[in-house]
């Protein structure tokens, strides 16, 4: 069995490899019982290559660390007024959509919105010089009373962040599997601005549990922020629907009975 977990595989496979390099790998995955991807808009990448039948659908799950009463305190002060709390959960290299926050963040604040909002990038910077250059924008669009800049953050610090946010954002323009950061949001209740790569509009239902932009576009992501800022009904009720999904398909429980259920079809066709 060959599990998946990303969304690039047959990109590369196509772009970079050699004709011989191909032919191993063909070879290699006529011997396998099965592969699994992560949604059933990745089994295009095995097309051609491993038969139907042997292509499974395995979703990410992650186990629940957020407790009942801790979802209800949070849904208590996500009902309250004041500056709405934007997060950015993952690693600042480039095509991850950073940027496109940040300059979505400087948008609303050049245009009427300073005064509605608060940034957090949380997330490891490859090198000084990206951090350096993160520094450098916020302070050119003087956001520094609105963008905080969290390097990595891990363990608790993560869950309490993503317990204190009220928007959950991640405009990747990658070839995206099914990124763990918004199955986190997801556990957290947080209604999710994403894009359309791999396997997010499965997870980012649009006008039910969040809004799907094109990558690159600020613009679009600052709009759909003024939205959900005047509309704190629709958010509200979008965060709720972000934690039904993720209690229905991505909890830890639901991807260790996949797997086992997957397992046993495969053993079967042996």
């Amino acid at each position: 069995m060959l599990h998946l977990h990303g969304g690039y595989f047959r990109n590369y496979y196509e772009k970079y490899l050699t004709a011989m390099e191909k032919q191993i790998i063909s070879q290699a995955l006529k011997l396998v019982d099965g592969v699994m991807v992560l949604d059933p808009s990745l089994r295009w990448i095995f097309q051609g290559l491993v038969p139907p039948e042997k292509i499974f659908v395995l979703a990410n799950g992650v186990p629940e660390v957020f407790t009942a009463a801790e979802i209800r305190q949070a849904t208590a002060r996500r009902q309250g007024g004041g500056k709405l709390r934007v997060t950015y959960l993952s690693n600042l290299i480039p095509g991850k959509g950073f940027d496109t926050f940040l300059e979505a963040a400087a948008i609303l604040n050049q245009t009427g919105s300073r005064g509605d909002f608060l940034f957090n990038l949380a997330g490891a910077a490859p090198d000084e010089e990206t951090a350096q250059r993160l520094s450098s924008f916020v302070r050119r669009h003087r956001l520094e009373d609105s963008v905080f800049i969290l390097g990595k953050v891990l363990d608790q610090a993560k869950w309490s962040l993503l317990l204190d946010s009220d928007i959950f954002v991640l405009p990747t323009a990658l070839c995206e599997g099914q990124p763990w950061a918004i199955i986190e949001a997801l556990a957290a209740g947080l209604p999710v601005i994403s894009t359309p790569k791999g396997s997010i509009p499965s997870m980012v239902r649009e006008g039910t549990n969040g809004f799907v932009v094109p990558a690159n576009e600020p613009h679009e992501l600052a709009q759909r922020l003024r939205l959900l800022k005047a509309n704190p009904a629709l958010r509200l009720s979008m965060g709720q629907a972000s934690r039904d999904l993720y209690l229905a398909n991505y909890t830890g429980e639901h991807y260790v009975q996949g797997f086992c259920t997957i397992l046993d079809q495969v053993l079967g066709q042996v």
